[in-house]
This record gives C-alpha cells, structure tokens and sequence, in this order.
C-alpha cells in the first residue's frame, strides 16, 4: 500500500515493539523470527531457505534460525542420555 500514507510498520509495529521494550523494531525481525518459529514448528530448512530466497542454506541456519535456550538445553538433555555413564563405575575401575 505503497503511496496510500498506511504504513503498518511505522503506525502500528514499531510503537507496539517500543511500548514491549523492543526498541529498533524492523521488517528483519519478523523474518528472524517466523523461521525460528516455522522452524520450531518442524518445518524443513530446505522449505525455509527456499522461502527466505537465500541463495546458500548456510544463511538461513546461521542467521535465521535461532533456538530458544529450553530447546538448547532439552536437546543437550537428550544427547547426554543417549551416553549413560555410571560415575561410581568409572572411579572403582581407576
């Protein structure tokens, strides 16, 4: 809507995010944040990399795709009980 004098960026989004705390508020954050969300939601990073049109998908995981620190921590979780270890095992056998 381009010439119409409605900008929704700048009437409606960016003192929303100014009001949250949120200062800077930019199309880009929205971009950040509906592929971590897709991503969260299992979308492939195939499909987000084709619809971000990042011409390498190394970009759209490196920049686009950030983990929330729960799921940081539930996948170190899940890793470290792939490996059980029994410490008291370990110091008797030294």
């Amino acid at each position: 809507m381009s010439g119409t004098g409605w900008d929704p960026l700048r009437r409606i989004l960016k003192p929303t995010a100014r009001r949250v705390g949120i200062p800077d508020f930019d199309w880009q954050y929205l971009r950040h944040w509906s592929c971590s969300y897709q991503a969260e939601q299992g979308t492939p990073v195939e499909v987000l990399h084709k619809r971000l049109g990042h011409g390498d998908i190394r970009t759209t995981v490196q920049y686009y795709m950030h983990i929330p620190d729960v799921r940081a921590r539930a996948a170190a979780k899940v890793a470290s009980n792939l490996v059980k270890v029994d410490f008291e095992d370990v110091s008797r056998a030294s």
